[in-house]
């Protein structure tokens, strides 16, 4: 049976585990510091793991049957607050007196689930950066690097001063042990315990501020990188919605793609380990002279040939970002193929052209591998000057110490090749980062250019019973969208030529939505002709739609009828911003804009994620939307009910479904202008009549008033 209507499986965002400890008011400041470098808030979860590792060790039949097998958070809870030997000792006890027990009766094990986890921290949500990324990408005036900056730069730089630490520390341990090695050469026979204590201690002060300044760098640049790795995805899937006609031209799906999978990940990358570009140039330098200052003037011959290799390195990383520019483009093409198969999947499958895909994808892919081939052999190049520039050079540094007639000591070998060991890390992912910092460059650049592209203009203006105030809407408008301002009584919503009704419309004032003089322009090639040489309807370059003048009160209901490829679509798209519209048409809207389109759009998700679409859940609302689109019987024919997962774009449910959904989301997110394009379509007659005359006829209705 299916969960009632108004229960849900999964819990809410405050509810998924305890709060991040940096973000606990109750913790003191001092114990927050302390728990953040020593990082002890995480033995709750680690013992968990452990315990569960184990009690699935002890009975490795019960765990192998258990494989793949899903559990629910009720019997994990009950199971957390007891003891999982008890859990397994009851089922051995069952095996014994039952015999073999089938996998589906075996009793649920505790599972680590996201009850378990910390929260996001507070100021790492996507919810808290979005607004900020959007305030200083605005203050920045579109350079997305600068305002990538200002957005990591409270963790950024506390890391770097981690990284300061961490530097001096790996360079005074060999200093320690030089001093330690000559005072034991200086005295072989004596006890020198008193003398050389301190340097012991020394060597261990500095190993534990080596070692908590790493991992405490890491952490933050860390942090920092998914900072700014959230804030750019949020910033390209809004930047995705707001996008004009003109400005999607020349933008495939597969470049969209890479924005989000490649090029958010190479800043990410190159944010964890940037602290290396200043650090190792410091490190070798701080070498370079605790080496001519222990060792001698000879120990610059090493360093002299591992400056040598700087250039080289460059050279061959310049090449590598050559050939990655070239496979990226590549790629671009392989994904929007691939895409194309997928979002046309039923026709590829009827028309039998697997194998014509099959070939055009084979042909990328082999041009794709062909080139990432010589990009990792460049790579395989640097990577062999990184170990053969320390070892050249600490060979050519003994060399000419030896040369040069003098004596290499015990302390001296030592501390040379601990110094020049302390070089290998920073020459290694120096050479490295090189290609990082290009490759994050290159994405950078790709960054900018999409944020470049013309976007709608979605600050709207709502009205309240306290006044007027200005905020942010979700909802899509036109760059020529202007805002109601004033108030008054409204007029009955129309549609013709004359601009009289209109302009009564407008000093009236109550009008949910005014367009005037409107002509919309749908098709690809909309940027290369001027408006006024365009003639409303069909051309080869796309189709035209003139002469709208119409006001839509609140409460009214307004129907555009018309024959097939008559405009009805290309309106109802210049309404939400989906089409150009001439300088000369204005469109006024007042209020949150909620659309279904002709072909429903269908998450990945449950059935009910796909009505609420992020809203709240309100029980009786739900259910009144559930009841007015004719999805109560078909919920219950679900194995889960609402909580179904319908999957990729609805592959289990009919089209008509589908339609309902869609129908069902637009109207529970209660909206000021509701538009419906050719909703019943796909229903039959009799489910038609029924979703009319409860959402559209009945004078009480409350659901769209």
């Amino acid at each position: 049976m299916p969960p009632p209507i108004g229960t849900s499986s999964h819990h809410d965002a405050d509810g998924l585990g305890p709060t991040w400890p940096e973000d606990d008011p109750s913790k003191s400041r001092l114990l927050s510091i302390l728990t953040s470098w020593n990082y002890s808030y995480m033995n709750p979860i680690l013992k968990k793991g452990a315990d569960i590792h184990h009690a699935k060790a002890k009975n490795p039949r019960r765990r192998s049957s258990l494989l793949g097998l899903y559990f629910d958070r009720t019997h994990s809870q009950r199971l957390s607050q007891g003891d999982v030997a008890e859990e397994n000792a009851t089922h051995e006890g069952n095996n014994n007196s039952e015999g073999a027990t089938s996998s589906s009766s075996l009793p649920a094990v505790r599972q680590l689930t996201l009850s378990d986890l910390y929260q996001v921290p507070s100021s790492m949500r996507a919810s808290a950066l979005q607004p900020i990324f959007d305030e200083y990408f605005e203050q920045e005036k579109g350079k997305v690097v600068k305002t990538l900056w200002r957005l990591a730069s409270p963790t950024f730089l506390p890391a770097g001063l981690c990284q300061l630490i961490t530097v001096f520390a790996q360079v005074a341990v060999p200093l320690f042990v030089w001093k330690l090695l000559r005072i034991l050469e200086e005295n072989p026979s004596k006890n020198v315990f008193g003398q050389a204590v301190p340097y012991v201690f020394l060597i261990l002060v500095a190993d534990v501020f080596n070692a908590y300044g790493t991992n405490r760098q890491r952490f933050l640049a860390m942090k920092s990188g998914v900072t700014i790795r959230v804030a750019i995805i949020g910033a390209i899937y809004e930047r995705v919605l707001e996008l004009t006609p003109k400005g999607k031209i020349g933008l495939t799906t597969g470049a969209v793609t890479n924005l989000f999978a490649i090029d958010t990940q190479k800043l990410f990358e190159v944010t964890a380990e940037g602290h290396l570009l200043w650090s190792a140039p410091l490190s070798m330098l701080l070498v370079a002279i605790m080496l001519i200052f222990v060792v001698g003037p000879s120990m610059a011959v090493g360093i002299v040939l591992l400056l040598l290799f700087a250039p080289i390195v460059q050279m061959i990383s310049n090449k590598m970002m050559e050939i990655r520019k070239q496979r990226v483009k590549v790629t671009d093409r392989r994904v929007e193929i691939v895409n194309a198969m997928l979002q046309g999947i039923k026709v590829t499958k009827l028309n039998n052209y697997e194998s014509r895909y099959i070939e055009r994808i084979q042909q990328v892919r082999d041009e794709e591998l062909g080139l990432l081939r010589r990009e990792l052999y460049v790579w395989s190049m640097v990577m062999a000057v990184q170990f053969i520039s320390p070892v050249v050079a600490s060979a050519g540094a003994f060399a000419a110490y030896v040369l040069a007639g003098n004596i290499l000591t015990t302390a001296d070998a030592f501390t040379a090749l601990l110094l020049f060991n302390a070089l290998r890390f920073p020459i290694n992912y120096a050479s490295r980062l090189i290609g990082k910092v290009a490759q994050a460059r290159e994405s950078a650049r790709r960054i900018s250019i999409f944020m470049k592209r013309e976007v709608r203009d979605n600050r709207m203006k709502m009205e309240t019973d306290n006044g007027t105030k200005e905020t942010n809407s979700a909802s899509t408008q036109s760059p020529l969208l202007e805002n109601i301002e004033e108030n008054a009584n409204g007029v009955e919503g129309s549609i013709s030529s004359e601009g009289d009704d209109v302009m009564t419309s407008l000093q009236s004032n109550k009008e949910l939505l005014v367009i005037k003089n409107g002509t919309f322009r749908a098709g690809d090639n909309i940027s290369h002709k001027s408006w006024d040489d365009i003639n409303c309807g069909a051309d080869d370059d796309g189709f035209t739609v003139g002469g709208i003048n119409m006001s839509v009160g609140p409460g009214e209901i307004l129907a555009i009828v018309g024959p097939v490829g008559s405009g009805k679509s290309t309106i109802i798209n210049a309404i939400i911003g989906e089409v150009s519209v001439s300088p000369e048409t204005t469109i006024q809207t007042h209020g949150k804009v909620a659309y279904a389109s002709q072909v429903a759009f269908i998450l990945n998700a449950t059935l009910r994620d796909n009505i609420l679409f992020g809203n709240p859940f309100d029980v009786v609302r739900y259910n009144q939307v559930l009841h007015s689109c004719c999805l109560l019987s078909d919920i219950e024919q679900l194995s889960a009910g609402d909580m179904t997962e319908i999957g990729e774009r609805g592959v289990t449910l009919s089209g008509g479904q589908k339609q309902r959904v869609s129908i069902a989301r637009v109207v529970y997110s209660n909206p000021d202008i509701a538009l419906f394009d050719d909703p019943l379509s796909a229903l039959d007659a009799g489910t038609s009549r029924k979703v009319f005359d409860r959402l559209f006829k009945q004078s009480k209705n409350t659901l769209l008033s």
